[in-house]
C-alpha cells in the first residue's frame, strides 16, 4: 500500500508540474473528440483542422502556454519536495525491511548457537556424571578392601597381645611384688631418719632456749621477771604547741554518741587554741574529713604547720581539707604543708592551685607533695600557679615520685629560668625520680642550683 501510494504522489506531482498547458490540452482534445463523435468522416477532421488554425485556437494555446509560464515557485518546490519526501519514506520502508531481516536472520543464528552449546554441555555433564559414578565404584570397593584388611589386621594384634600378656603375666606379678616390698622399705627407713632428725633439732633448740634463758636470767630481763615498765602515753596538754592525732579505737567510735562534743581523735583539736604545728598518725580518710571539719569550725587558728604525710588521706580527705582551705581564703596563715604518700591524684593538685590563685594560703612556703601520682597535669597546674604569683612565699617544693613526665618537668623548668622571679625565696625544688627521659634532664640548662632534677 505504501509503494502504490509513493507512486501515486510521483504520477500527481508530474500532473501538476506540467501545469495549466496540460489541462487547457486535455479539455481542447476532450472536446475535438466529443465533436468528432458527433460529426463523422472528414467533415469532423476538417472541422478540428480549422479550429486548430482559427484564431481563438491559437489564442486559446498562447493563454495555455502563458499559464503555464505563469506558475508560481513556491508550488514548484513543493511538488519537488513531495516527491523527495516519497522517495525518502520508500527508502525508510525498504530500511526497515532489511533491518527486519538481519535482526531476524541474526536471533535465528543465536538460537542455534544456544542450542549446539547446551548440547555440548548436556553431553559433557552426561561423560562427568558416568566418570563420577565410576569413580565413585572404585573408591567405595577399595574402602571395603582397606577395612577388610585392617580389621584382619586388627584382630591378629589382638592376638598377639594377648598370647604376649598371658606369657608376661607371671613375671610382671613376682617384679611387682618386689618393687613393692621395696618401696614400704624405703619409706620405713625415710621416716625413722626425718623422726631422728627431728629429735636432734628439739634437743638443739632446747639446749639454746635454755642458754638463752640462763643469760637472761643473770641480767635480770626476763619477761615477768624485773621487766620494764611499758612507758605511757604522754598526755598532750591543750596549752602545747604541737599536736599529734591519733584515732580513737574503731569500737569506740562506733558506739560514742555522735554530737558537738564527738571527735574521731584521741583529743579534742578544739580546745587546741595555741596549737602551731598538727601532725597526723593514720588518720584515714574518715580522720581527714573530721580535721577538715573541725579547721571550719575555728580548730587551731595559730596553725603554721601541717603534717599529715603517710596518713593514707586519699583524694576524699584531701579535697575536703583543700576545700575548707579555699573557703576560709587568707585566714589560714598556713606555712608548710605535708602532704607527702597520700595516693592524691592530679585533681586534688588542680583543686590546690584553683585555690592558691583565689588567695587562700598567701603564707605557704613548703609544699611538700612527694610519692603520690599527680602526673604531668599536676605539675602543670603547679606551673600555671607559680606563674600567676599565687606561691611568692614559696621555699621548698618537693614533688619527687610523682609520675611526672616531660610535660611537667619541662613546664616546671621554664617556669624558674624564665625572666620574671616567681618566688624570690626559693631555696629547692626537688624533681627526682620521676617519668622524665634521661635525653630531657640532659637537656635542662642552664640548670639553677635550686631545681634538682
Amino acid at each position: 500500500s505504501k509503494k502504490s501510494t509513493g507512486r501515486t504522489g510521483r504520477s500527481t506531482a508530474r500532473s501538476r508540474r506540467s501545469g495549466g498547458s496540460s489541462t487547457a490540452r486535455s479539455r481542447l482534445s476532450s472536446s475535438s473528440r466529443r465533436s468528432r463523435r458527433s460529426h463523422g468522416g472528414s467533415r469532423i477532421y476538417a472541422a478540428d483542422d480549422e479550429f486548430d488554425n482559427s484564431m481563438y485556437g491559437k489564442f486559446q494555446r498562447w493563454r495555455a502556454r502563458k499559464a503555464a509560464e505563469r506558475r508560481h515557485p513556491t508550488l514548484v518546490y513543493f511538488e519537488e519536495l513531495e516527491l523527495q519526501m516519497a522517495e525518502v519514506e520508500e527508502m525508510r520502508l525498504l530500511n526497515e525491511d532489511r533491518a527486519r531481516i538481519r535482526k531476524r536472520r541474526t536471533n535465528l543464528e543465536r538460537e542455534v548457537q544456544l542450542q549446539r552449546q547446551e548440547n555440548f554441555y548436556r553431553i559433557v555433564r552426561e561423560e562427568d556424571m558416568k566418570r563420577f559414578k565410576a569413580e565413585v565404584e572404585n573408591r567405595t570397593k577399595e574402602s571395603q578392601r582397606y577395612k577388610t584388611t585392617m580389621t584382619l589386621l586388627e584382630t591378629w594384634a589382638l592376638e598377639a597381645d594377648k598370647k604376649q600378656a598371658n606369657l608376661e603375666s607371671g613375671a610382671d606379678a613376682q617384679l611387682a611384688k618386689a618393687r613393692e616390698a621395696e618401696r614400704i622399705e624405703q619409706a620405713k627407713a625415710r621416716n625413722e631418719g626425718e623422726q631422728q632428725a627431728q629429735v636432734a633439732q628439739r634437743l638443739a633448740d632446747e639446749h639454746e632456749t635454755q642458754q638463752i634463758l640462763a643469760i637472761m636470767r643473770r641480767s635480770g630481763t626476763i619477761a615477768g621477771v624485773n621487766a620494764p615498765v611499758p612507758e605511757e602515753e604522754e598526755v598532750q596538754r591543750e596549752t602545747a604547741k604541737v599536736v599529734v592525732l591519733r584515732n580513737r579505737p574503731a569500737e569506740e567510735i562506733r558506739n560514742a554518741k555522735k554530737g558537738r562534743a564527738f571527735t574521731h581523735f584521741t583529743v579534742d583539736v578544739r580546745r587546741f587554741k595555741n596549737a602551731e604545728s598538727v601532725k597526723g598518725e593514720k588518720i584515714g580518710v574518715d580522720g581527714c574529713v573530721f580535721l577538715a571539719k573541725m579547721f571550719q569550725q575555728g580548730a587551731c587558728p595559730r596553725m603554721l604547720s601541717l603534717n599529715l604525710g603517710w596518713n593514707i588521706i586519699k583524694k576524699i580527705g584531701c579535697d575536703r581539707l583543700l576545700y575548707v582551705f579555699h573557703k576560709q581564703g587568707p585566714a589560714v596563715i598556713l606555712e608548710n604543708l605535708d602532704l607527702r604518700a597520700n595516693h592524691i591524684p592530679p585533681s586534688s593538685v588542680e583543686l590546690l592551685c584553683r585555690g592558691l590563685d583565689q588567695g587562700s594560703l598567701p603564707c605557704l612556703s613548703v609544699l611538700d607533695l612527694r610519692q603520690n601520682t599527680i602526673g604531668d597535669d599536676g605539675a602543670l597546674a603547679l606551673s600555671r600557679s607559680l606563674l600567676n604569683g599565687s606561691l611568692r612565699n614559696l621555699k621548698r617544693l618537693h614533688v619527687q615520685h610523682n609520675q611526672i613526665g616531660d610535660v611537667g618537668i619541662s613546664a616546671l623548668f621554664r617556669v624558674f629560668i624564665g625572666e620574671t622571679v616567681v618566688c624570690p625565696l626559693i631555696e629547692n625544688v626537688g624533681c627526682r625520680f620521676n617519668d622524665a627521659r634521661p635525653q630531657l634532664v640532659r637537656s635542662l640548662s642552664p640548670c639553677p642550683v635550686f631545681f634538682q632534677v
